[in-house]
């Protein structure tokens, strides 16, 4: 848990950028029945019953202090998903970075051999350099902000049905685009000592031998 701490609470360093990554599944349900739209007084309706319609996994990649967000939508396993995103990351993003300093999502992180899957060898070899990575505790996934920003994006575009690809990607890019536009970030007050004192009985206590 101090790792993850510390490494929130370093400055900005444009060679060494932050960028947590975390990933979420958006279910895709077709209506069965039509829905009634909606009226004046009266939101839409649809029924509760649903057609199963496939998954599509979403790559969050959230730089903190540099106030950008990215999203990867893709249909493959979180695995093999990450690749592509954060190709991105690396290629696009954070093209003058030495190392990018990245908090990862302790659930699916990505790995060297996933890389090895999803591109040429070469590719997965230089990537995985880029890389300093720092994995939160399985207890701990509050310490990625990714985690944080993926509960946001829920709220104004994943908690409706959509059934097609398209729609989720336009809605999550005007997402991503309106929430970069505003230099929108997460206030992030904790530190290392704040977690000593707050969660003190979590520490061990050295006693001095006699």
């Amino acid at each position: 848990m101090a790792d993850g701490l510390e490494v929130s609470a370093r400055p900005r360093a444009p060679r060494r950028p932050l960028v947590c990554v975390d990933e979420t599944h958006q279910e895709q349900p077709r209506e069965v029945v039509a829905p009634l739209p909606g009226v004046a007084g009266h939101p839409a309706r649809s029924e509760r019953t649903y057609e199963r319609n496939g998954v599509r996994t979403l790559c969050m990649g959230f730089a903190p202090l540099a106030h950008w967000r990215h999203v990867q939508i893709t249909a493959q396993r979180p695995a093999v998903a990450w690749a592509p995103g954060l190709q991105e990351l690396v290629d696009v993003h954070c093209p003058e970075a030495e190392h990018m300093v990245v908090v990862l999502d302790h659930r699916n992180p990505p790995t060297l051999a996933a890389l090895y899957t999803a591109c040429p060898p070469e590719e997965a070899q230089r990537l995985r350099e880029k890389w300093a990575f720092h994995a939160p505790p399985q207890p701990g996934r509050w310490l990625n902000r990714a985690a944080i920003v993926l509960r946001v994006l829920r709220r104004p575009c994943l908690a409706r049905r959509m059934p097609e690809p398209a729609p989720l990607r336009y809605e999550t890019a005007a997402w991503v685009d309106r929430r970069t536009t505003a230099q929108a970030t997460v206030d992030w007050p904790c530190t290392s000592t704040d977690a000593r004192v707050k969660l003190q009985k979590l520490y061990p206590v050295l006693k001095s031998a006699d």
